[in-house]
């Protein structure tokens, strides 16, 4: 219970930290659950993997284990790209309107932050999980 307790407590700071984040440039519109991004098939995996450790995701994600969310390994195989590419772009709209997001939400019981990510950070993400298998 101590060690959960602890882990709770690193993770809120995290996200406290990452909402800290110097964002001079202004946040791309969000997109909703009914409008897919475009295919990260242009995103740069080199430039997500840093991505993934620079903005937290591995605070709450590991590719094969679970920790504060799901692993990650294969989401992109389970779950279409274009919901992938929304869930890490507007997760507090996802798990509004989306029954997987909700359903997850109820699993794991933390919700995933909205880091304001532009679409080029997001599209990096997707393909470095790609990669990743």
């Amino acid at each position: 219970m101590k060690t959960r307790s602890l882990f709770i407590l690193l993770f809120i700071s995290t996200c406290a930290l990452a909402a800290c984040q110097d964002r001079s440039s202004p946040p791309a519109a969000a997109a909703t659950a009914a409008e897919p991004a475009a295919p990260a098939s242009a995103g740069d995996p080199v430039h997500g993997k840093e991505l993934f450790t620079t903005k937290t995701c591995n605070a709450c994600h590991q590719m094969d284990a679970k920790v504060v969310g799901p692993p990650l390994r294969g989401v992109v195989a389970k779950r279409s790209e274009e919901w992938v590419i929304r869930m890490i772009k507007s997760p507090d709209t996802m798990v509004k309107e989306d029954p997987a997001a909700k359903a997850l939400l109820d699993e794991y019981k933390t919700p995933m932050p909205n880091l304001q990510l532009a679409d080029e950070e997001v599209h990096a993400i997707v393909a470095y999980l790609k990669s990743e298998g």
